[in-house]
């Protein structure tokens, strides 16, 4: 589960740069 986290962040930060 750890390991998915950083991929959510960068997932997030991803979609809030085309926001």
């Amino acid at each position: 589960f750890l390991s998915l986290i950083p991929h959510a962040i960068s997932a997030i930060s991803a979609i809030a740069d085309h926001l």
